[in-house]
């Protein structure tokens, strides 16, 4: 009998300790699911705009699952949104601990960094990034335009002329190329807009920068060729008016610059200090002619 007894009560325990098992089992998968819910939940509000309500419910989150990386994640984002640019540090330099080579977590930091004010950091985040990783492209875009907007333009270029070596397409050369012009490196910038219209000859951004630079280094006769180019594409204004300015006043056909004059008037080109510089450009035998053009309108 005794020894029945001993045999049932030894079953009970294993039944309540497996029962215990499921129940803790049930408890975690519970929290998991509340977590989850909260954390989508704090994604819609965020879409819709709704801030101040997402930051809770992130916290909701978290207080459901504290590991939880994504909630953590979207909170510090959402912090930073908001403007409380040391809450959301906080959140990322605690997810940073947690995993120190975390890419997606340092941008997060350099973005922070740069909107609020902080472009040294912001850069110092993108270095170590790319000590990580010297490849990665959205640290390697990141890096260059901090630079650039702090006025370290000829920096910058390192960082773009490696882009392009790394992903190289039409997108990517003209942002070198504007770099190289912000850098004071014309002639290179004119080279690369010369290779993007080589495979693309109406891309309009090679062309407006290949007239521009072309005439900054004397080359009018390149820029007028460009001008007219976009002129052709795309019966633009302020295209015609480039033409008409460069045949009146450096190439000296007045006749086609007239008439590129009157096809930017007729399509609405308006600047009154355009107009006097031109007027006070033109050679005065054509003068009176420019001048009935632009009083005509």
């Amino acid at each position: 009998m005794r020894r029945r007894y001993r045999l049932m009560k030894g079953v009970i325990l294993i039944i309540a300790a497996f029962l215990a098992v499921i129940s803790s089992c049930r408890t975690w998968s519970a929290r998991e699911e509340q977590a989850a819910a909260s954390f989508n939940l704090g994604n819609q509000m965020r879409e819709s705009g709704r801030l101040d309500e997402a930051v809770e419910t992130y916290k909701t989150a978290l207080s459901y699952q504290a590991n939880l990386a994504s909630a953590s994640y979207n909170l510090a984002l959402t912090l930073s949104e908001l403007g409380r640019f040391d809450e959301a540090m906080a959140y990322l330099d605690t997810l940073l601990e947690i995993d120190p080579t975390n890419l997606k977590v340092l941008r997060a930091m350099a973005w922070v960094a740069w909107i609020s004010d902080d472009a040294d950091s912001s850069l110092r985040y993108y270095r170590t990034a790319l000590d990580i990783f010297p490849g990665h492209i959205p640290s390697l875009n990141g890096i260059s335009e901090v630079l650039e907007r702090t006025g370290r333009s000829a920096q910058a270029l390192e960082y773009r002329e490696l882009l392009v070596s790394l992903e190289d397409s039409t997108e990517s050369r003209l942002i070198l190329a504007d770099a190289m012009v912000e850098a004071g490196r014309d002639s290179d910038a004119l080279g690369v807009y010369r290779d993007v219209l080589s495979n693309d000859p109406n891309n309009d951004d090679a062309l407006i920068g290949a007239a521009v630079i072309s005439e900054r280094l004397d080359s009018i006769r390149a820029s007028l060729t460009y001008w007219l180019k976009l002129a052709d594409v795309r019966n633009d204004a302020e295209d015609w008016w480039h033409v008409a300015r460069i045949r009146l006043t450096s190439i000296g056909d007045y006749e086609g610059g007239l008439l590129a004059l009157e096809n930017a008037m007729n399509a609405g080109y308006r600047d009154e200090q355009a107009f006097e510089d031109l007027l006070a450009a033109t050679p005065p035998e054509i003068r009176p002619a420019v001048r009935n053009l632009i009083s005509d309108i």
